[in-house]
């Protein structure tokens, strides 16, 4: 038994030694909850934005392709409007913006998005599927990722739905 205490004595001594002499403990980067700055330039300066009113069901979840014809990212559309309006898209960002920064990253395990945003800015598109249920936001473009939100931003987004007169998805 003596001897088996010295073999691993002995492994540890270089780990230990090696800590010593670096002196710097591994780097682990933070993840930051934010959107890419190209998703945020494509939102705020699009030519082109649109809302999306979905039903929270993936259409291809049973494997089956569906027949529905207006679809946004596998969701069944409900509904769209542009919004044209600067002050508009300025509210609905602003409550977006407000959502992720409020957000302590955490998420549930569904993904059930009732709201999605397209804009086109620079010949290019940026779509983002939103989930204010299990508070995640999944961006669509060559520069996407997942962001978490609170829910507080759903009001606004339904508020803006119903202004133009297009359901908005139950729970």
């Amino acid at each position: 038994m003596i001897i088996l205490l010295a073999i691993c004595a002995n492994a540890y001594l270089p780990m230990t030694s090696l800590a010593k002499e670096t002196n710097n403990p591994p780097v682990v980067k933070p993840w930051t909850n934010a959107l890419p700055a190209q998703v945020t330039m494509a939102l705020d300066k699009g030519e082109k934005f649109v809302l999306y009113s979905l039903e929270s069901t993936k259409l291809d979840a049973t494997g089956q392709k569906s027949s529905v014809t207006k679809q946004f990212h596998g969701f069944r559309v409900l509904g769209k409007t542009e919004i044209k309006k600067p002050d508009a898209r300025k509210e609905l960002l602003g409550a977006l913006y407000q959502g992720i920064a409020d957000s302590s990253g955490a998420i549930a395990k569904c993904f059930n998005p009732r709201h999605g945003i397209s804009v086109t800015y620079s010949n290019e598109t940026v779509d983002l599927l939103i989930c204010f249920e299990c508070h995640q936001i999944v961006t669509f473009s060559p520069h996407g990722k997942m962001v978490t939100t609170t829910d507080s931003p759903m009001k606004v987004f339904n508020s803006a739905l119903k202004k133009a007169n297009l359901p908005v998805s139950s729970k």
